[in-house]
């Protein structure tokens, strides 16, 4: 029958950034060791402990009230994105053609704002985009918690033991009232990945062998596995050792 729809992966096919990364880099003390230390550990549950209910790509909601606690608004994590999308070259051309050619979606763990500034610089239709989802400021912060916070920020850093984050994010974390944000954002990897899949065949009344999905990384490892056993195609972009 051959290939009716294509959905794409961003960050690694369409743009090279690691939004989330660079946000921690931007806005955390010590930002860039403590989202590599965070995202080795969500690597660890999603692909070695497989642990139930745990989805690849929820880095993304464990950093996000370190993130508050440091400054970052809606607006700041808007503007700072916009400023800093990275197109792979040839991707808005290539982009442009596809959506000629046939319905093309975009399916991210990135957060919304990023995805929305990616869709503003190549005029791709943001309705075609599933995403992560976040209100940052919808959470208020207390000065207390806000201090905690630094300080397991300081514990994951000096101390990356296993058993440390185990403590940190499912001991200490729930205990606070902003673990509420955490709780509220469901992050775009993994399994919700081909949830996305699932839902646009859904919508449109395509078949699974109607799709090419192009991925990259850990996150689309399921949507990947769906394409292939399903006589679509899985191509992977640039991949590392979980996408290949």
């Amino acid at each position: 029958m051959g290939i009716k729809f294509v959905v794409s992966d961003c960050e690694g096919p369409i743009t090279v950034n690691d939004n989330a990364f660079e946000l921690a880099e931007h806005f955390i003390e010590d930002g860039k060791k403590f989202f590599q230390i965070v995202s080795h550990y969500d690597d660890i549950l999603a692909d070695e402990i497989k642990r139930p209910g745990y989805n690849a790509g929820s880095t993304l909601k464990l950093i996000l009230p370190f993130l508050k606690a440091y400054g970052a608004t809606n607006p700041e994590m808007e503007k700072f994105s916009q400023e800093n999308v990275l197109l792979v070259p040839g991707a808005r051309a290539t982009l442009g053609l596809l959506q000629f050619i046939m319905p093309t979606y975009i399916v991210s763990t990135s957060y919304e704002p990023y995805i929305r500034a990616l869709c503003n610089l190549t005029n791709f239709a943001f309705n075609q985009c599933y995403c992560t989802s976040l209100d940052l400021d919808k959470h208020p912060l207390n000065s207390a918690e806000q201090e905690k916070l630094k300080q397991l920020r300081l514990s994951i850093v000096e101390n990356p033991d296993f058993n440390n984050l185990e403590r940190i994010f499912w001991e200490e974390l729930p205990k606070m009232e902003i673990y509420s944000l955490v709780e509220e954002v469901k992050p775009v990897g993994g399994e919700a990945k081909k949830e996305a899949v699932l839902d646009i065949i859904d919508k449109r009344d395509f078949q699974a062998s109607d799709l090419m999905y192009v991925g990259d990384s850990i996150t689309d490892v399921q949507p990947l596995s769906f394409a292939r056993e399903n006589g679509g195609i899985a191509l992977s972009f640039n991949g590392n050792e979980f996408a290949l």
